[in-house]
């Protein structure tokens, strides 16, 4: 975050623009005068209207500050909770999954070698036998 230029660097700044936008809406101007008419009036709406987006994004800009400022501490609380308690409870469960699609494709693998049940949990794979959670929520 660069600090803001100061207010003479902003006025003079400013006052170039100003008097560039006055030459450009002169040579540009065909004569036509009122509240509709030629690309004066153009040139004045538009910069009015890139006035107010600049004034806009100022404050947008100030209020997102003061909104960091009060809530930094209790986002930075939320963020190292879930980074130290729930991702790696989550990456367990994805690791949990992996490894139980692993082991049924080695069961149907052993079934299809012609083992049974009970000899395929002895090998250490219990969900031969036992029903699986996982497998009934699918």
């Amino acid at each position: 975050f660069t600090p803001p230029p100061s207010s003479a660097a902003r006025s003079s700044r400013r006052a170039l623009v100003n008097r560039t936008y006055r030459r450009m809406a002169d040579l540009l101007d065909h004569g036509d005068e009122g509240e509709g008419g030629g690309v004066k009036w153009l040139l004045n709406r538009t910069g009015e209207g890139l006035d107010s987006v600049r004034k806009f994004s100022i404050r947008s800009v100030a209020f997102g500050w003061g909104v960091v400022n009060a809530t930094g501490p209790y986002v930075w609380w939320a963020a190292m909770t879930a980074v130290f308690a729930f991702a790696p409870l989550v990456f367990e469960g994805q690791r949990e999954a992996e490894v139980l699609k692993e082991e049924q494709v080695m069961i149907k693998q052993l079934r299809e070698e012609g083992f049974s049940s009970t000899q395929i949990a002895q090998m250490g794979y219990g969900s031969a036998v036992a029903p699986s959670v996982l497998q009934d929520a699918k």
